[in-house]
């Protein structure tokens, strides 16, 4: 009943978007998130409580200020997602929207096997659609939602619009292979917390949280090549965030498992760098250092 229940609101939230203006809708999801933020303590708790590992000499209230902003760059990529599901955003608009001249700096091959890790940060979800209108046909992991109701009706329709593929984290592994063997673009979130059975013990803004060690395993068995990519959000629009392929392989140990840890924490490194330019828009409410 519950599940039904969920689907419906949302079904009712995304029908009634289509009513409304692109602004409006952005007002809308930015003063539910509000009423979220003022509702749902627990959550609110976690959030400054991870804001201080960046901020460790900021005092409670100004967490307190930028907890709330959190919040609100989180609605702004449901607003996006809406947009997208219900086809008011053409591909033409989509690229015109962001600043991508980092891709003019950069090599992405589409024919080359290739892993774009990412997070949950500034229009992530806007990430996929923007390499599949460029014909990367990115394969994206990604956990199936707790309500197949939204998962498979709004969810799915959402980030294949444009032609991404999603593979299911419970399934990853040779779906995974099967793209990069065939010289696809796979692309990984890495930073939520793996736990101590899939994932390797490593350093993030000075603390120790397990991290996710799938890429470091795949860049060590294949020929591969590595981008950490991020959509940062801007007063003018968005801007894509392209590093350099990523060929670092901890040749300077000989244990493998020390190996994959130098590896996955210098990935850890780019999320890092882009969190600090941009602090607001990396998802804080997520349990990242839970052990």
């Amino acid at each position: 009943m519950i599940a039904y229940l969920e689907y419906f609101f949302a079904k009712f939230l995304i029908l009634f978007s289509t009513l409304l203006p692109k602004r409006a809708i952005f007002s809308l999801f930015k003063n539910l998130s509000i009423l979220l933020f003022f509702l749902d303590k627990k959550r609110k708790k976690l959030t400054i409580n991870n804001l201080k590992n960046l901020y460790p000499q900021k005092d409670e209230k100004s967490l307190l200020k930028i907890a709330k902003e959190v919040y609100i760059e989180t609605s702004k990529t449901l607003s996006e997602s809406v947009l997208i599901l219900t086809n008011r955003v053409s591909k033409e608009k989509l690229i015109e929207s962001i600043d991508d001249s980092d891709m003019k700096k950069v090599t992405i091959k589409k024919d080359r096997a290739t892993i774009l890790i990412a997070g949950h940060f500034g229009a992530w979800e806007m990430l996929p659609h923007y390499f599949a209108i460029k014909g990367y046909e990115p394969n994206v992991i990604a956990r199936e939602g707790n309500n197949s109701l939204i998962e498979q009706n709004i969810t799915l329709p959402t980030r294949s619009r444009f032609g991404t593929k999603t593979i299911y984290k419970k399934r990853a592994g040779v779906s995974v292979l099967k793209a990069l063997k065939n010289s696809e673009v796979v692309g990984i979130l890495i930073d939520q917390k793996a736990g101590a059975k899939n994932g390797v013990l490593t350093d993030f803004f000075g603390k120790k949280c397990y991290s996710t060690k799938l890429v470091a395993n795949l860049k060590l068995k294949l020929d591969i090549d590595i981008h950490a990519v991020f959509m940062a959000r801007e007063a003018d629009g968005l801007k894509l965030i392209v590093s350099e392929n990523i060929d670092y392989r901890a040749d300077e140990v000989d244990s493998k498992d020390k190996k994959i840890e130098l590896m996955s924490e210098n990935y850890n490194r780019y999320m890092e760098e882009a969190i600090k330019k941009y602090p607001t828009q990396w998802f804080w409410m997520h349990n990242r250092w839970k052990l």
